[in-house]
């Protein structure tokens, strides 16, 4: 099965907003709400999910600065945030960031991750964790105190996590669910990394705490970005010690 998120496939540019009076021709929007409680909800127009501003002279309220994400095929690539509205032209289309993989090639959902977690990022750093005063965007998505007495800067924050497929010698696989999940929907066992730890041993300590099993040992296999709301998965594959799973 193929990674719903990959590598990223922009290139660097500045962090900065950009008004809407000062647009390029050839730049390329991404619209999203992360509006609670429907979090990652990005608009497509014509099932386009790169617009061009023309595509939404028909949606009032428009913010008048965009946040710039980076470079795509020599188009440079903006964040717009919008509220949650319902559509009353069947061109335009809200998908969740789920159902975005599912719609459209690696590259999309890629972009998609990134713009969701800086937007994330920054909805979250409005204020300085210090001294409470507002803070202002700075290079590379940091966020700088606006006291001058203070000037702390923080930088995006990601959350590394672990995945792991747990085998045993019967080559039976060790699923999990939460009570709040759809009748049969089951998942490898997942984790949050916690501080002074290896993801080895976070591998074996998620899966101990949540299923009672113990592991001989586990084998690094790939990562991805998980933006929910900004991670990184390192996935692993481990072998159960021997008991039946």
């Amino acid at each position: 099965m193929p990674f719903a998120f990959k590598s990223n496939p922009m290139q660097r540019l500045k962090s900065e907003w950009v008004s809407v009076s000062n647009l390029k021709p050839t730049d390329k929007i991404i619209c999203i709400s992360n509006q609670y409680p429907q979090p990652n909800q990005f608009l497509c127009y014509q099932h386009q999910f790169l617009l061009n501003f023309e595509d939404l002279n028909n949606l009032e309220h428009v913010e008048p600065d965009l946040l710039v994400l980076g470079e795509f095929t020599h188009n440079r690539i903006l964040i717009l945030q919008l509220k949650i509205f319902e559509p009353t032209q069947p061109d335009y289309q809200w998908f969740d960031l789920r159902n975005l993989t599912l719609n459209f090639n690696i590259n999309i959902s890629s972009m998609a991750a990134s713009a969701s977690a800086l937007t994330h990022w920054h909805q979250q750093n409005k204020y300085c964790g210090h001294c409470g005063h507002k803070t202002t965007l700075g290079k590379e998505h940091s966020r700088i105190c606006s006291n001058n007495h203070c000037k702390n800067t923080v930088f995006p924050r990601i959350d590394p996590a672990v995945i792991m497929s747990v085998i045993n010698e019967e080559d039976e696989i060790l699923l999990g669910r939460q009570a709040s999940w759809d009748k049969n929907r089951y998942s490898v066992i997942a984790g949050f990394l916690s501080h002074g730890e290896t993801l080895e041993q976070c591998v074996a300590r998620e899966v101990k705490e949540e299923t009672g099993v113990s592991i001989n040992g586990c084998t690094y296999m790939a990562s991805q970005p998980w933006p929910f709301p900004g991670s990184i998965m390192f996935g692993f594959r481990a072998t159960a010690t021997k008991q039946s799973i």
